[in-house]
């Protein structure tokens, strides 16, 4: 009779295994920076009463997350997002009573 265990037919055989991992790169600030954005050009082609204020809040919370982590590109976003807000806040003339500079 012949011996069905030989060396080379072992089953505890050795498997190569690939391990991937995948990094999320985190931009905090980015997110919201953007979102300021397109509220700060939306507050400047339509009614800036409605998205100037939004815009505000998501710069101030993009401005706050992108210093805290001290991101470079979260930081031009954000810079963006403030000069279309104030822009927006300028092209308003509701918004420029509301906070006293109609005058202007």
């Amino acid at each position: 009779m012949s011996d069905t265990t030989s060396p080379h037919n072992d089953c505890t055989s050795e498997k190569n295994v690939i391990e991937v991992r995948y990094e999320k790169k985190d931009n905090p600030g980015m997110v919201s920076s953007i979102v300021g954005c397109i509220m700060a050009v939306l507050g400047i082609l339509t009614l800036g009463v409605v998205f100037c204020p939004i815009a505000l809040v998501c710069a101030i919370i993009g401005l706050i997350n992108a210093t805290s982590a001290e991101e470079s590109n979260s930081l031009g976003i954000n810079m963006l997002a403030w000069i279309l807000t104030i822009i927006g806040f300028v092209t308003s003339p509701v918004l420029l009573g509301i906070i006293g500079l109609s005058a202007l």
